[in-house]
């Protein structure tokens, strides 16, 4: 059971992260049913392990199974973790890295130097450091779309205010549209689109929170004027292989006296940029 269960840790960190990810979960469960059936094929051979007429532990042909099946999930986890950093997820890469050192640490110990069980204590530190990692991240981000909350960014603000080099207001088009004419759970998935094309265009020190509703603000600890109109460009190109399209407006620290102000000022630019959007689309309908 111990040496079935090693590997599940792994799978189950490896699946959590990522799950908003195309992968074929086939494969993916392949190693660790694998090692299952290795493991306990030790009630009728020794190809796993036995114990002799001392009853001593004797290792088997296949007696590393286990330390097999967890390299090839910590290699996945790896994988996985920078593919959800690029497309906009900043904090889980950081439990990530600890889970991976804990239990490479351990493997060795146990493998290399005979300290029986460090791996199974491992396996329970990286499973209640991850619980809570999961449970902090519930009161920090929003359940729907994955992006940061309200809470978050006044509590990011307060800590970093002077460190604020700009924001970006974004508000998704035709919402009220959306939900009147196909249902809300249409308007729904335009909402977590937006989101996933914000996450994936946001450059280094940005973070993308939902404010409510419709709307998102990105705001960057670091970032130039320059990235973040790159930043706009990326989230246009992407929402055009959407059917979804947002407004959005720009403002840098400097341009205002206070972070109040100027969200204020990115709000009115944000709403300037949705005015146009409608006067191009009526141009478009009367041509």
């Amino acid at each position: 059971v111990g040496y079935s269960l090693r590997p599940c840790i792994i799978y189950m960190m490896v699946a959590y992260i990522g799950r908003k990810q195309k992968i074929s979960w086939f494969l993916l469960r392949l190693p660790m049913c694998v090692n299952v059936l290795i493991s306990f094929s030790a009630f009728f051979s020794g190809i796993a392990f036995s114990y002799d007429a001392q009853n001593q532990f004797v290792r088997g042909p296949l007696g590393y199974s286990p330390f097999v099946a967890c390299a090839i999930y910590l290699i996945l986890l790896m994988w996985v973790t920078v593919r959800a950093y690029r497309s906009g997820n900043r904090t889980e890469p950081a439990i990530t890295l600890f889970v991976v050192l804990v239990t490479v640490v351990a493997t060795c110990m146990e493998s290399m130097f005979g300290y029986d069980g460090v791996i199974n204590v491992s396996g329970v530190i990286s499973i209640t450091f991850f619980y809570m990692y999961t449970n902090i991240q519930m009161f920090k981000r929003d359940v729907m779309t994955g992006a940061f909350n309200r809470r978050s960014l006044y509590a990011d603000v307060k800590r970093n205010v002077n460190r604020v080099t700009g924001i970006i207001s974004v508000d998704l088009n035709h919402l009220k549209r959306l939900n009147d004419q196909e249902g809300h759970a249409v308007g729904d998935d335009a909402i977590c689109s937006i989101a996933a094309c914000i996450m994936e265009c946001l450059g280094q020190d940005c973070f993308v929170y939902r404010m409510g509703g419709d709307e998102f603000v990105i705001l960057g600890f670091g970032p130039g004027k320059e990235q973040f109109l790159g930043i706009m460009r990326e989230i246009r190109e992407k929402t055009r292989k959407t059917r979804y399209s947002c407004a959005m407006g720009l403002a840098m620290a400097g341009e205002a006296p206070d972070f109040e102000e100027l969200c204020k000022l990115a709000d009115r630019r944000m709403y300037e940029n949705k005015a146009q959007m409608k006067r191009d689309e009526g141009d478009c309908t009367t041509r």
